[in-house]
């Protein structure tokens, strides 16, 4: 008799471990998850890329992922808003602006670092030392270096947040420049009193930090520190996300975050597939982290 139920209490147990572990609710309504992502300017290589996140994240959620391309952000955003994607990879304007049009649908799943762990990097206004420019205030009536008008960094944030000080954006002489690199070499060459560029603000001084217009140039042979002096920087900017729709259920969410945070220690070759340019893991995104981005209105 002892030999019957234990048999039968075996049988059993491998029943259940053939059938594989039971489905959470969210794998069951939501069988394939589909990702939107934007080719870049090679798409072999993206698709290379959404091939190894794609076999990543169908081991760790247990479901079909499907990660559809687009030409462009416009497309991208489209495309989240209408539901065709459960899940977009945004930059941190395109997150803004999306949130914009659908009154916040979108949350920010994780987001990624580059190789110091930064979540991002910042605008910044730069003079020649004991120039006449200690401040923003002290920009109507000068020269100031920008970017083209879809630069985050070199153009559209700075105004925006110089703008909500009471600053006269008309009174201030814009001279648009190709990129931040170009517009502090406008500065160096007298061209501008002022120009704005984008750093890391992280590590050594010396050398321009470790990312930016600044390290670029000096990298380059182009500048010294000693050229420069940088008299404000903005809140921080973020590294767009891995942003999802707001009305998904919440441990679905909840798996698909902790699925890109794993993915460090998980599958290093997929995190380099995914985040190869910045370097770093993702991270669970802070409170209020895309708040200052909500200044900008961007057509994409």
């Amino acid at each position: 008799m002892l030999r019957t139920v234990t048999a039968f209490v075996a049988g059993l147990v491998a029943l259940a471990l053939s059938q594989g572990p039971a489905l959470a609710q969210w794998q069951e309504q939501y069988p394939v998850l589909r990702i939107g992502m934007v080719t870049g300017v090679d798409p072999a290589a993206t698709r290379a890329r959404a091939a190894s996140l794609a076999a990543y994240l169908e081991q760790q959620l247990g479901v079909d992922i499907e990660i559809l391309l687009t030409n462009d952000y416009q497309a991208l955003i489209s495309g989240q808003l209408t539901d065709r994607f459960h899940a977009t990879f945004l930059t941190a304007s395109a997150f803004a602006s999306a949130n914009d049009i659908c009154s916040n649908c979108l949350e920010a799943a994780a987001v990624p670092t580059n190789v110091d762990g930064e979540l991002g990097f910042y605008s910044v206004l730069i003079t020649r030392p004991r120039g006449p420019i200690d401040d923003p205030a002290d920009l109507p009536g000068t020269r100031l270096a920008v970017s083209a008008e879809d630069s985050v960094a070199g153009r559209l944030l700075p105004l925006s947040l110089f703008a909500e000080d009471g600053i006269d954006i008309a009174a201030i002489d814009l001279r648009e420049t190709s990129s931040p690199a170009a517009a502090i070499e406008l500065l160096l060459a007298d061209g501008a009193d002022a120009a704005l560029a984008w750093s890391s603000l992280a590590g050594a001084e010396v050398v321009g930090y470790t990312r930016g217009a600044l390290r670029q140039l000096v990298d380059a042979g182009r500048l010294t520190m000693e050229e420069v002096a940088i008299v404000w920087s903005s809140p921080l900017i973020p590294h767009g996300p891995l942003a999802i729709a707001s009305d998904l259920p919440d441990d679905l969410k909840a798996d698909v975050t902790a699925a890109m945070i794993e993915m460090a220690n998980a599958d290093p070759d997929a995190l380099v597939a995914t985040n190869g340019v910045l370097g770093g893991a993702f991270v669970e995104a802070p409170p209020d982290l895309y708040a200052p981005m909500m200044l900008l209105s961007v057509e994409f």
